[in-house]
């Protein structure tokens, strides 16, 4: 059983894997990187992160379809998935949490609000 809890941050942008691994993996999380969809789904499967922050427009497969499978997956529904995206639309916002998203949070953000978010999800589960 592990002591720390496992967070997989998918974005195709290696500037805020940096800050994002600075941030979060200070407060004492591991974290697992993806670059891509297809490498989001590979891991999911493999490392069962207990929360996947996912950048909707990424290589390969998307992330509202990352998302979708991993929902749909009985292995892999119970992963909590905070969705990010630069994209301000509502509707993008409504279709994330359609999707099985547990939260949604608009690119740029502040670390604080970041972590305000993935403690709430965390918790929640």
């Amino acid at each position: 059983m592990r002591s720390r809890e496992r967070l997989l941050i998918a974005d195709d942008d290696k500037a805020l894997h940096n800050a994002l691994n600075h941030a979060l993996g200070s407060h004492g999380f591991e974290i697992i990187h993806s670059y891509d969809g297809r490498e989001t789904l590979e891991l999911a499967k493999k490392q069962l992160p207990d929360l996947i922050i996912l950048d909707i427009i990424m290589p390969h497969v998307d992330g509202r379809d990352v998302c979708m499978e991993v929902k749909n997956d009985p292995a892999t529904k119970h992963i909590k998935v905070l969705m990010m995206t630069g994209k301000g639309d509502p509707l993008d916002r409504m279709l994330g949490f359609d999707i099985g998203a547990d939260d949604y949070i608009g690119k740029p953000f502040s670390v604080a609000r970041l972590w305000s978010k993935v403690r709430r999800v965390l918790d929640e589960g």
